[in-house]
């Protein structure tokens, strides 16, 4: 089976931000925080918009309960 677009993409940009925030060892949470910020501000607004746009498909993927969770539409599931 084949991977919709923005599943792979979504994980390799996660390690990009790992890679890239943590290239260095940060002395304290701030300096870390900053890491993250400047590598996610990296990340192209083409590629956000693909993964998020692909985000129910890697939903249906995984289980049934996706169906939950796009019926309730950010309500709240009992």
């Amino acid at each position: 089976m084949t991977q919709p677009y923005g599943f792979l993409e979504a994980d390799e940009e996660c390690v990009k931000l790992e890679k890239k925030a943590c290239a260095k060892p940060h002395p304290n949470v701030e300096s870390l925080k900053r890491a993250l910020k400047k590598a996610w501000n990296e990340i192209t607004l083409e590629t956000l918009i693909k993964i998020v746009d692909n985000f129910p498909k890697r939903l249906g993927q995984f289980s049934e309960a996706s169906a939950f969770c796009m019926d309730a539409k950010g309500g709240h599931l009992e």
